[in-house]
């Protein structure tokens, strides 16, 4: 496909154009690394490019690094993964990691300890051997707007840009695990979500905490403390707050995956404040673009892209809200949409709800590897009567309770 080529300067086309002349060159020189455990020299340099994360930029942490490997090593390391890796990771890994994305965690990873994490999974010692050569006497240099600078070694962090990269990353924090098995880990990348249940008798936090913090002692990584918070969900609950965990700022809200929550769980001020206020910016391009003559369907179109996308991102999550409150909102917006020409059909969001629910209901319920599996209900014990599922049907005593996702679908589709 398509793509920027790395320090040789052999561009794309060059590999889709001559594949069948250069297909046995290849694949006597991949046999051979493989054989070996050597990566050729020239396969362990990069170019290292500053990508702004923030715009305005007026600081260098603004900068994501991204490194630009040659062509050809990622060929060879999406080979070793797609026939080699993935398996060994689809049960190697546990599932509470989700995600991958670039973040500078990745640059401080030791090798050493990475490889012997390596070394305990059930992969084969030509692969062990070719990855810790991989990871050996690497070079990168950065390269802005054509200005490129010498060559400096790297001898920590897992490359960025490369197809093993999210691997790597992947194994060398699988090893995380809660030192209660009743409390939650969720691993997004490079994030660390930690749910832990008080009560009177039982707080944990202080202890899964440190459990984390040791581990990134023990595995020579850094803790982001600037962008480490914790909040107490309570609801209506009067009971007093429990202390705050040191160096660990409290938070009234955390925005997580885009989705922003608040210390009382039926309230979603903030993440429908945000939302409409997104939408109603982006509601001018679509009135500009109908002052120019775009046909319905036009509208229809960037309708859905710019701004429905946005009104029912996570909805899975946020749609437990009160309709009156805050659904109603975003019905608003789709009516008026739809008064103005901005839409072909009338549409609903507790239509669009319903069928966000199901479809994700489908994936869980058919999936018995899928990640949410775990917040089905337990199965039927007794048979009493004939019914269409096995579920044991929880005892819901509120309205909130009975608007989560989970007893959403429980009671709507089944």
């Amino acid at each position: 496909k398509r793509t920027t080529s790395g320090p040789d300067e052999l561009p794309h086309w060059f590999w889709n154009t001559y594949a069948y002349d250069i297909a046995p060159v290849i694949t006597i020189i991949f046999n051979s690394s493989f054989k070996l455990g050597i990566v050729p020299d020239s396969w362990k340099l990069a170019n290292l490019l500053p990508v702004p994360k923030e715009s305005p930029l007026t600081e260098s942490n603004q900068l994501r690094p991204i490194s630009l490997t040659n062509i050809i090593v990622r060929l060879f390391e999406r080979a070793i993964y797609t026939t080699e890796l993935v398996r060994v990771m689809e049960n190697a890994i546990h599932k509470d990691q989700f995600a991958y994305k670039r973040a500078k965690l990745l640059y401080t990873v030791p090798h050493e300890i990475l490889c012997n994490k390596l070394k305990k999974l059930p992969i084969s010692p030509y692969i062990t051997n070719w990855i810790i050569n991989f990871l050996t006497n690497r070079y990168q240099r950065v390269v802005v707007d054509g200005v490129k600078t010498e060559y400096l070694p790297i001898n920590r962090g897992v490359p960025q840009g490369t197809v093993l990269g999210p691997v790597l990353f992947s194994i060398m924090i699988n090893d995380i695990r809660p030192v209660q098995a009743s409390n939650l880990i969720v691993k997004f990348a490079d994030d660390i979500n930690l749910g832990i249940k008080v009560t009177d008798d039982s707080d944990a936090s202080y202890m899964e905490t440190n459990n984390i913090i040791n581990w990134a002692e023990t595995n020579r990584m850094k803790l982001n403390y600037k962008k480490t918070w914790e909040m107490v969900i309570r609801g209506k609950i009067t009971r007093p707050l429990p202390a705050p965990l040191p160096m660990i700022v409290r938070k009234s809200w955390l925005k997580i995956l885009g989705v922003t929550f608040q210390e009382n769980p039926s309230m979603w001020d903030m993440h429908l404040d945000e939302l409409m206020s997104k939408a109603c910016s982006r509601m001018y391009i679509i009135r500009i673009c109908k002052y120019y003559g775009f046909s319905r369907k036009e509208l229809d179109l960037l309708f859905h892209s710019l701004i429905l996308s946005i009104l029912v991102f996570g909805i899975e999550v946020w749609g437990c809200a009160s309709y009156s409150k805050y659904l109603s909102q975003v019905d608003k917006v789709l009516k008026r949409a739809y008064k103005y020409g901005y839409l072909m059909y009338q549409v609903s969001i507790v239509d669009i709800l319903n069928n966000k629910d199901r479809d994700l209901w489908e994936n869980i319920t058919t999936d018995p590897n899928h990640a949410l599996q775990v917040l089905l209900p337990p199965s039927r014990q007794l048979e009493l009567r004939n019914r269409r599922h096995e579920y044991e049907l929880p005892r819901v005593r509120t309205e909130r309770f009975k608007r989560v996702f989970v007893n959403r679908c429980l009671f709507n589709f089944i």
